[in-house]
């Protein structure tokens, strides 16, 4: 079991914070492996007073010790606690955006009135932002990326908050969330939802 455990440890680990599971509501930090067959197994549960990313690099630096090798990336949701403690403890481990998160995100922004497309009369027009953000997903190249980047705030000129807000929080993370970030074995998972199985 511990050699299994090491072989998937090297490959993706999942992290997520969940809360109010206990009387305190304090948060549970979780990472989680997948198995040959697809299934979670936790590698380590924290109860943490709160997460921000001071305390979430002291529970790291306890679980790096317990790691034989550093993994090949980390998959989270879009929480920079997370993200900036992974990138401190782990530096040469790559830091995944779980694709469902980011189109969570995305569709929440776009329901809101600072988007200019909110509201029932716009709906295709949101359709039409997250079928091109899943074509900005495809890219398999910063090249290709770039382009499409470049494609995508030309055809969303007439609204452009839609552009300033993905190149403000999309465009310089690319790798994180396209294809052309994943071009190593991530045990084809797009989600970090194998912990919430």
């Amino acid at each position: 079991m511990k050699s299994q455990l090491e072989k998937h440890l090297r490959q993706i680990v999942f992290v997520d914070t969940t809360y109010c599971v206990n009387q305190y509501s304090f948060p549970l930090f979780t990472l989680v492996v997948k198995d040959d067959h697809g299934r979670g197994v936790p590698v380590a549960y924290a109860i943490v007073g709160n997460e921000t990313q001071k305390v979430l690099e002291k529970v790291l630096e306890v679980l790096k010790k317990q790691f034989p090798t550093p993994p090949r990336a980390f998959m989270v949701d879009k929480d920079f606690a997370e993200i900036n403690a992974l990138s401190a403890v782990f530096p040469e481990s790559s830091i995944l955006l779980c694709w469902y998160h980011v189109l969570q995100a995305v569709n929440r922004w776009l329901s809101k009135t600072e988007s200019g497309v909110q509201g029932d009369s716009n709906t295709q027009k949101r359709k039409e932002i997250i079928s091109f953000f899943c074509k900005l997903k495809a890219c398999s190249t910063v090249k290709h990326f770039k382009r499409t980047s470049a494609e995508f705030c030309k055809t969303f000129k007439k609204y452009p908050s839609v552009c300033q807000y993905f190149l403000k929080n999309w465009n310089n993370i690319g790798t994180m969330w396209a294809d052309y970030g994943r071009r190593f074995n991530h045990k084809n998972s797009e989600t970090n939802n194998v912990i919430e199985r």
